[in-house]
C-alpha cells in the first residue's frame, strides 16, 4: 500500500539543532517539536481523509515499551496536531506522496525510539519506518531544560570546548578542556550515549577511587572527554580512573549531549565533609607545627562540580534555574527512595543554597557546607588545647566559570552567598544553624570568636607574582593593637600542598622573637625559592595572645606561545608556530610538544626533543567549518603540563580539491 521514502535526516536535525551530531546516518531529536517524514503510496492516489481512518503511528523505547509508563505510544494521523500529546498530521499530499508532521510532548521520555506504522484498511498491514533518538530540548518553553538566551543555549548546549578553572583563589590557571559531545565512539550510537549518564551515577566513588590508585595515573594530562569515553566503552564498561575535574567534565558532555545545558564550576577553598559541624578544626603544636588527626574533613584549594538548568516541578518556582550537580561523591544521597543509592550529590538549586534551605532536595546541605565552613584553629600548651583567632583563608570566597561566549573568567559568588556581614547572611546562618545542626553544638560561639577585638594581628603577603625559576619575597605585617609593649614570639613555616587540601612534611622554618610597642606594626621579608605549590603558616604569641594566618602560594607557569592565523579555510593549510619561554638559568631537557584540535589535526601528536627548541613549525588543514580549538601542551624535565589554546574561525572552501 505505502513505502516509507525517509525521515528527512538533514532537515530534521538542522530544524532541532542537532546536525553536528548526525555525522553518520542517525536521526536526533528534540522533544517538544515538530518532525516531517514521507510517505509514498505503491498506486497514485489523492489525500481523503476518510483513508486515514485505522491508520496509527507508535513509537517504543526501552527493554520492555508500555503505555503506562509512557514508554510505547500509539496515535493515528489526523489533519491536525496536539502539542501535549504524542500527534500526527498530513502537512502536504501531492500525487501518491505525502508528507506528515509528527509532534512529540515536551514531557516525553528521552531515549531511542523505533517509530512504526500500522493500518487496518483495508487488510491488516505494519511497517517500520526508523529509529530516531530522542533529547531534551532547551528552545522549547515547555520543556523543563528551557533557556531564554540563545547565547546561552549555544554555550552550554552545544558548545564543545571549555575551560577548567584550577590553581588557587590568589592564583586562578586555566585547564583546556575537549567535551566532545557530537564525536562518540561509533559516531554517537544512540544506545551507547543513553547508557553513559546510567553508569555514571551508579558506579561506587571508593571503586573509581581503588582504580585511580592502583593503577597511579594523574588526571592532569587529560584534555578531552573523549578517550575517556572511549576507553569506558572499550573495556566492557569498567571503571576509568580520574579526580574530581575529570568526573564534572565528564558529566557535562553526557548532559549536553543529551540537551541538558550545563557548565563547569570550580569552588576555591572548597570544604569536604564538613556538613555536620560547618567547622574544619586545624591543630597545631606549641611550636608552630602542624598535628595531623585521622578525620576526614579537609580544605581542598579548588573543587569543580556542574552546574545544570532546569525547572523544579518538585519545588516552588523560586527554585527553577541553575542547579549544583556534583559528581564526586561524598556520601551516599538521601534524598527520596529512588536515589538513595546514587554517588553523585544534587541536583541542589542555587536558590536554595543561597537561602540557606538546607533541608530542599536534593543534597543542599552537603554542597552548602562545601562553601561555608570555618576554619577552627587550635594550639596545644601544657594543659589544653587553646582556641586561636585566626586569619585563615575562606572558604567558598571565589567560584569561577567560563563567560558566554567568550574565555573570560565569570566570578559565581554573588549568586551562591549574600555579602559578608550582610543582614541577609546573618538570616542565613541562623536558618542553617537551626535546621543543619540542630543536633550539634550552634556554631554561633565559633563564629564570634571571628568577631572579638584582636590584640594582635598577623597577616601574610607576597611580593609579586611567583614564576618558576625565581624567588619568592614574602612579606609578614605583624602588629600589635594592645596600650603596652609585648614580646611576640613569630613562627612561620611552609610545607608543600597536594590538590585536596593535605600537607606533606615542613620543608622551610623560621622563628624570632620580635618586640612591639603599643600600637606599633613592623613588617618581616623573607626569600624563598620553591617548586610547587606550598601553603605558608604563621603563628604569633605572647604571654596572654595568640593569632595564626596562612596563605598558599602558586607558581605561574612558563609562557608558551602560539602564533598563527586566527582566520582560515576549510581544507587549507594552517601554520603554527610555537615557542616557550625558558623561565629557569638551565637548560629544559627531556622535552615533549603535545598538539591537538578536533577537525585540525588527526588525532593527537607528540613531538620529542632531547633539549628545548627555540621555535616549532606545525602545519595542518583544517576539515570542518566554524569556530575550532588549537591546543597545545608542553612537558620537559624540569616542568609539566603548559598549556596553551588557540581559536581559529574556519570558513567553507568553495574548492575541496585545493590545498595550500
Amino acid at each position: 500500500m505505502w513505502t516509507a521514502t525517509g525521515i528527512q535526516l538533514s532537515k530534521n536535525n538542522k530544524n532541532h539543532h542537532t546536525i553536528d551530531l548526525s555525522k553518520e546516518n542517525h536521526l536526533f531529536l528534540r522533544r517538544g517539536q515538530e518532525f516531517t517524514i514521507t510517505l509514498r503510496f505503491h498506486s497514485p492516489t489523492r489525500l481523503h481523509y476518510k483513508q486515514l481512518e485505522g491508520i496509527t503511528l507508535t513509537t517504543k523505547t526501552g527493554p520492555n515499551p508500555s503505555k503506562k509508563n509512557g514508554t510505547k505510544n500509539s496515535f493515528p494521523i489526523s489533519s491536525l496536531s496536539d502539542n501535549k500529546f504524542w500527534s500526527a498530521k498530513v502537512v502536504d499530499a501531492q500525487q501518491g506522496l505525502w508528507t506528515l508532521s509528527i509532534t512529540t510532548p515536551a514531557s516525553a521520555i528521552i531515549g531511542n525510539y523505533t517509530l512504526s506504522l500500522k493500518s487496518k484498511k483495508p487488510t491488516s498491514l505494519s511497517q517500520d519506518l526508523g529509529r530516531f533518538m530522542l533529547l531534551f530540548n532547551p528552545w522549547c518553553k515547555d520543556d523543563p531544560v528551557f533557556l531564554h538566551n540563545e547565547g546561552q543555549r549555544q554555550e552550554y548546549v552545544l558548545n564543545e570546548d571549555g575551560i577548567i578553572y584550577m590553581g588557587t583563589e590568589s592564583c586562578i590557571q586555566q585547564h583546556p578542556w575537549h567535551f566532545g559531545q557530537n564525536e562518540y565512539l561509533n559516531r554517537n550510537d544512540p544506545i551507547y550515549v543513553s547508557r553513559v549518564l546510567g553508569d555514571m551515577v551508579r558506579k561506587k566513588e571508593l571503586d573509581r577511587v581503588a582504580f585511580m590508585v592502583e593503577n597511579r595515573r594523574p588526571s592532569y594530562g587529560l584534555i578531552s572527554s573523549v578517550p575517556i569515553l572511549q576507553k569506558w566503552f572499550q573495556n566492557e564498561f569498567k571503571t576509568v580512573y580520574g579526580h574530581h575535574w575529570v568526573f564534572a567534565a565528564v558529566l557535562c558532555t553526557v548532559l549536553r549531549c543529551l540537551g541538558i545545558p550545563t557548565r563547569l564550576v570550580t569552588n576555591y577553598n572548597s570544604a569536604y565533609d564538613t556538613n555536620r559541624t560547618l567547622q574544619k578544626e586545624i591543630y597545631y603544636d606549641e611550636k608552630g607545627a602542624r598535628i595531623h588527626r585521622a578525620r576526614s574533613d579537609s580544605i581542598w584549594n579548588f573543587h569543580v562540580w556542574n552546574e545544570c538548568w532546569m525547572e523544579r516541578r518538585d519545588l516552588s518556582p523560586e527554585y527553577n534555574g541553575w542547579q549544583v550537580l556534583d559528581a564526586t561523591a561524598q556520601l551516599k544521597s538521601s534524598g527520596g527512595c529512588d536515589l538513595h543509592a546514587l554517588c553523585v550529590s544534587g541536583p541542589a538549586p542555587m536558590r536554595a543554597i543561597k537561602e540557606g534551605h538546607v533541608d530542599l532536595n536534593y543534597n543542599v546541605d552537603l554542597i552548602f557546607s562545601k562553601l561555608v565552613t570555618d576554619n577552627m584553629v587550635w594550639v596545644r600548651n601544657p594543659k589544653c588545647f587553646s582556641k586561636v583567632l585566626c586569619w585563615a583563608r575562606h572558604v567558598g570566597d571565589s567560584i569561577s566559570t567560563k563567560s558566554v561566549g567568550s574565555d573570560m573568567q565569570e566570578d559565581l559568588v554573588h549568586h551562591y552567598k549574600y555579602p559578608k556581614g550582610s543582614a541577609e547572611e546573618t538570616e542565613v546562618l541562623r536558618i542553617v544553624t537551626q535546621t543543619m545542626l540542630k543536633n550539634h553544638q550552634a556554631s554561633e560561639s565559633t563564629r564570634a570568636v571571628g568577631h572579638m577585638d584582636p590584640v594582635l594581628s598577623l597577616d601574610i603577603q607576597l611580593e609579586e607574582s611567583v614564576f618558576y625559576g625565581q624567588d619568592v619575597t614574602i612579606k609578614v605585617q605583624l602588629s600589635n593593637h594592645s596600650k603596652t609593649k609585648k614580646d611576640i614570639c613569630l613562627i612561620l613555616y611552609a610545607q608543600y600542598v597536594h590538590r585536596n587540601g593535605n600537607f606533606c612534611p615542613n620543608f622551610w622554618k623560621q622563628e624570632h622573637t620580635i618586640s612591639l610597642q603599643a600600637h606599633e606594626g613592623k613588617n618581616i621579608l623573607y626569600r624563598l625559592f620553591i617548586s610547587n605549590l606550598i601553603r605558608l603558616t604563621g603563628l604569633a604569641k605572647d604571654v596572654t595572645s595568640m593569632i595564626s594566618a596562612s596563605r598558599h602560594v602558586t607558581l605561574y607557569k612558563p609562557n608558551l606561545c602560539i602564533q598563527m592565523q586566527t582566520e582560515a579555510l576549510q581544507y587549507q593549510q594552517i601554520t603554527s608556530i610555537i615557542s616557550i619561554t625558558n623561565p629557569i638559568q638551565e637548560t629544559l631537557e627531556d622535552c615533549v610538544l603535545t598538539v591537538s584540535g578536533e577537525s585540525l589535526i588527526y588525532r593527537e601528536r607528540l613531538y620529542r626533543w632531547v633539549i628545548l627548541l627555540p621555535a616549532f613549525k606545525i602545519r595542518f588543514a583544517p576539515t570542518q567549518t566554524g569556530p575550532l580549538k588549537f591546543q597545545v601542551r608542553f612537558d620537559c624535565k624540569q616542568f609539566c603540563d603548559v598549556r596553551r589554546s588557540q581559536e581559529v574561525g574556519v570558513l567553507p572552501c568553495t574548492n575541496p580539491f585545493l590545498s595550500g
